[in-house]
């Protein structure tokens, strides 16, 4: 399926990293310089949600079976966006790194 956002959206978007979620039906998008996540419904095209992480850099985005990671190159933090088992988005969570990990 394309997804074209101007359909429905005219604020600045961007995609940096990309997940599906086929289970789901479900992509995640890390937003790049905007600092947010967008998600989207594969099925319809239509945009399930839109998460501000934090200012920086929302630069990848990898699913594990419980929810996505997203990344931030501008902050040493990881953020986690829980998704239930019919595809329900739950609210973000910050993981603060340290050690050698929260250099960037």
């Amino acid at each position: 399926m394309f997804i074209d956002v101007s359909d429905f959206d005219s604020q600045p978007r961007a995609a940096v990293g990309m997940k599906a979620d086929t289970r789901n039906d479900l992509l995640f998008l890390a937003g790049g310089a905007t600092g947010k996540a967008f998600v989207y419904n594969t099925e319809s095209g239509e945009p399930a949600e839109d998460f501000t992480l934090a200012p920086g850099f929302i630069n990848d985005v990898t699913l594990t079976r419980d929810g996505a990671w997203f990344t931030n190159s501008a902050a040493g933090e990881l953020y986690f966006l829980p998704v239930g088992r019919r595809g329900e988005l739950g609210t973000v969570e910050t993981l603060e790194l340290s050690g050698p990990a929260a250099g960037y």
